[in-house]
């Protein structure tokens, strides 16, 4: 009879972001493994801790009304669980609560605990100083998501190269496969059926990029008239001004029968399977998931050239790149792309198809996430 072994997720988190959906889609796929038994310590009362308890086994689920830095109950009672559960692994996911994870465990005598983090943000300030140096030196692996991550890291953190790994995030490209037809969805979200459809996903912010796709999309309106830009996502509080100002351009260049503001869209998979030339138009994206959810979808994909999206799209063979936030540099790459002819176009999906299964697949994420538990 095999033994499994015993992880504790932690992520203290307060909000429901990518982060949060992160650990909570992590917990789902790698509890479904015989190998473990996951447990999740989680704050009270959040998104997070709702969707664990309705998710699965809500006894591997612990809350903390309020787990403080300086709040020594916090650390006991992670302590205590931790013996009482056999805690062989803890896996964090925001990088204060790597300060819960080493006191609660090497600190408070169990030595032989393996630390894991998981870093999702790219690192911009440096954590060298003599708490973190003594913080960080107790964990066993970090994983990041990209190699420029790896790199900020060992700038910016005071950990060696060996406890580095990169594990990209990955896809399931079943979810992607919609039984509707495209006019089918296309009628769903009241897009036009007689024309190509361009999109872009993400919250409305100005790093985002919305502003600079209206604009080449503006100088193709001119010369082409049968495709439709979409722009979707939510806009975050404090964003309000930008999305109004998205609005009036679109009004003021005479734009409004030629672009649709959806606003937020809680099913991405049909959503994308509309879309026929993707862009990603961030000033600076850590990885870009959004990318192989288009990939996946058999979007033609368009990307800034920063970032984790070089990892992602290799220019011209399955996808391609342009200077992020240069107007002229998107609205030429967005005129080459939508030349091509269906030779070409069926060559870059066959090509993004194949990037999916060999880099960004389930299959190649679970292994990799196996090798790091169980070495």
């Amino acid at each position: 009879m095999q033994i499994k072994k015993n992880i504790l997720y932690i992520n203290f988190s307060s909000g429901w972001g990518g982060l949060e959906i992160f650990s909570f889609n992590l917990y789902q796929l790698m509890s479904q493994q015989s190998s473990y038994n996951i447990f999740f310590a989680v704050r009270q009362n959040t998104e997070l801790a709702k969707r664990l308890i309705n998710s699965r086994d809500k006894n591997n689920i612990i809350e903390f009304p309020h787990p403080k830095i300086l709040n020594f109950q916090t650390y006991r009672k992670l302590n205590q669980f931790i013996k009482s559960k056999n805690i062989e692994i803890i896996h964090t996911f925001k990088s204060s609560d790597i300060r819960f994870s080493v006191i609660s465990s090497k600190l408070l005598g169990l030595k032989n605990i393996k630390i894991i983090h998981h870093l999702q943000m790219l690192p911009g300030k440096p954590r060298k100083d003599i708490i973190h140096k003594f913080l960080y030196k107790y964990l066993d692996k970090l994983c990041v998501i990209t190699e420029q991550m790896k790199n900020n890291v060992l700038k910016f953190w005071p950990v060696s190269e060996n406890i580095i790994e990169i594990v990209y995030h990955s896809i399931d490209q079943t979810k992607y496969n919609i039984a509707l037809s495209k006019n089918e969805l296309k009628k769903k979200y009241n897009l036009p059926l007689d024309k190509k459809i361009i999109g872009i996903v993400g919250q409305v912010t100005e790093g985002k990029g919305q502003h600079i796709l209206l604009q080449a999309f503006k100088n193709l309106a001119q010369r082409y008239n049968n495709f439709f830009l979409v722009i979707v996502g939510k806009t975050p509080q404090g964003e309000e001004e930008y999305y109004e100002n998205l609005k009036k351009y679109i009004f003021e260049n005479n734009l409004s029968d030629k672009i649709k503001l959806l606003g937020y869209c809680d099913n991405i998979p049909e959503l994308m399977n509309c879309i026929d030339y993707f862009v990603l138009a961030s000033k600076n994206e850590t990885f870009g998931l959004v990318l192989i959810e288009a990939m996946a979808a058999g979007c033609i994909v368009l990307g800034s050239n920063a970032g984790g999206v070089p990892e992602i799209i290799e220019d011209n063979k399955n996808g391609f790149l342009f200077t992020p936030f240069d107007i002229r540099d998107l609205s030429d790459t967005l005129e080459k792309v939508l030349k091509l002819d269906d030779e070409q176009y069926a060559k870059i999906r066959k090509n993004a198809i194949s990037t999916l299964s060999t880099k960004f697949s389930v299959s190649r994420f679970v292994e990799q996430m196996n090798n790091i538990y169980l070495k």
